[in-house]
């Protein structure tokens, strides 16, 4: 007894991006009988009444849909893994499982799960190959140095080349990591070639979120932390600096000694005031801000199949370790797509940034700290009147 054929015609699309997938492989369940889809997503296959059909393709999850069910699209989900991730490299994109070149790529979910000031220090140690060295801890100016495979040149700049949605950047601290799709390092020249010279030290594409089809959603991230001293080094008392000095001195022969002993003994006679007997705590004194690190940030993005948009804002304040020493930083970003036809797509991309950083006058943070580490007990600092002393700084 045979069963009546028929011709199922179908086509088989991206669940997330709802493109046609080329090349997808229709198989009817328990046969040899297949086909292929071609550049359009379409196949047409030869089935029976009851017969089962397995759509599969590279990076996607396979899927089972009954013949007599069949829909005019067949929606296939990526899989989860590596295969299917698409890179950015140079003016376009392929599957990681066609690159040749020496590429690795950081997801944007990577970079906000570290409570940091600035996105260069993020993509340390995510990238294979590539360093991340911060020169200062100071507020505003705690940003990485990046080098891609070591450092390339001796006399000229080292760093690599920025590219943001295409467009070259300054720096990767300029983007706000709340942002970031996902961050492509190129590494090696097959991979760099198509951006000349200026990719000698390797390339960071960096691609921001763009707005999805569906209902507006709106997503929150926030993050408070707290920054301290590490590793402060132990002074000696008013009393021991002052024994010590005249010791060092009159090892080289001198006999006259900075200081007198009887201004000694009135020091360990009398209990600190800090009017006449001082026994200043620098490090105390000058450690007093809070260096507490705050980053608020809110998305909302939405659209149709017409226009699709995201609206981000951040707001960054971070607290130094020293008494005015503070940054504030503001971001906004506005990503815009408009499918004006089958064919044209406007895509705009706006934002602002303001930062705001706010430092001792006179002199740098970094020597105040020098300074609180180095100095004396025995020399005034901040008197019980609320007035300060002349430490080299008589108000920071």
């Amino acid at each position: 007894m045979s069963t009546a054929q028929e011709k199922a015609t179908g086509r088989v699309i991206d669940a997330a991006t709802n493109q046609p997938v080329a090349g997808a492989s229709v198989l009817v369940s328990g046969t040899r009988r297949g086909t292929t889809t071609g550049n359009d997503g379409v196949f047409t296959i030869v089935v029976r009444a009851g017969e089962e059909l397995i759509v599969s393709s590279l990076g996607y999850q396979d899927l089972r849909v009954k013949a007599n069910a069949l829909q005019q699209d067949i929606k296939l989900t990526p899989a989860g893994g590596n295969l299917q991730d698409v890179v950015v490299v140079g003016y376009g994109s392929q599957k990681r499982a066609a690159l040749t070149g020496s590429v690795s790529t950081v997801k944007g979910e990577q970079l906000i799960r570290r409570p940091v000031a600035s996105t260069s220090m993020a993509l340390q140690g995510f990238a294979p190959g590539v360093t991340v060295r911060q020169g200062s801890g100071q507020p505003g100016a705690d940003g990485g140095t990046i080098n891609i495979r070591g450092i390339g040149s001796i006399s000229s700049s080292s760093a690599p080349l920025i590219i943001v949605d295409g467009v070259e950047a300054v720096s990767l601290n300029d983007v706000d990591p709340n942002v970031i799709e996902n961050i492509t390092v190129l590494k090696d020249a097959a991979s760099t070639a198509v951006y000349g010279v200026r990719a000698t030290n390797g390339v960071i594409l960096v691609k921001t979120k763009r707005g999805q089809l569906g209902k507006t959603s709106v997503a929150f991230n926030s993050f408070i932390s707290q920054q301290n001293p590490t590793n402060m080094p132990k002074t000696l008392s008013a009393i021991d600096n002052m024994i010590l000095n005249n010791e060092a001195v009159a090892n080289t022969g001198s006999t006259t000694l900075p200081y007198p002993q009887a201004l000694i003994d009135f020091y360990r006679n009398n209990a600190p005031n800090n009017f006449t007997v001082f026994n200043t705590d620098w490090q105390d004194l000058v450690f007093q801000n809070t260096g507490l690190m705050q980053n608020h940030n809110i998305i909302v993005s939405g659209g149709s199949e017409k226009a699709t948009f995201l609206a981000s804002g951040t707001y960054l304040n971070q607290q130094g370790l020293i008494v005015n020493n503070e940054f504030r930083k503001y971001d906004l970003r506005l990503n815009g797509d408009i499918n004006i036809t089958n064919k044209i797509k406007f895509t705009a991309d706006l934002f602002y940034t303001k930062a705001r950083n706010t430092v001792p006058s006179g002199m740098a943070p970094t020597q105040i700290i020098q300074r609180a580490i180095s100095m004396a007990r025995n020399f005034p600092g901040k008197f019980d009147n609320g007035l300060y002393g002349d430490a080299g700084q008589s108000n920071y």
